[in-house]
């Protein structure tokens, strides 16, 4: 009996999970959801171990856009850092 992780678990590659977790993690620090007006990218530069996330989000008066790039490895901490710049706008 094969489980279904052990089909997939070959196909799934590290960077573009850790992309989907990053962009995710930011929606879950401001308490977010596939409806909240925000919009979150993150690009994964693996054969240097960056990674860059944007923010973008209208106030109801003016865009907002925060960009952080750091090491791939620490992506919690971008993501925190994306958070902490956007809300201190």
């Amino acid at each position: 009996m094969f489980k279904m992780k052990d089909i997939w678990n070959p196909q799934i590659l590290e960077w573009p999970t850790i992309e989907l977790m990053a962009e995710r993690y930011v929606l879950e620090l401001v308490n977010g959801d596939c409806q909240t007006a925000i919009g979150v990218t993150a690009d994964a530069r693996p054969e240097k171990g960056m990674m860059q996330i944007r923010c973008s989000y209208h106030n109801g008066a003016k865009a907002h856009h925060v960009q952080e790039i750091g090491e791939l490895a620490e992506w919690k901490i971008l993501a925190q850092k994306v958070v902490h710049a956007f809300m201190s706008q």
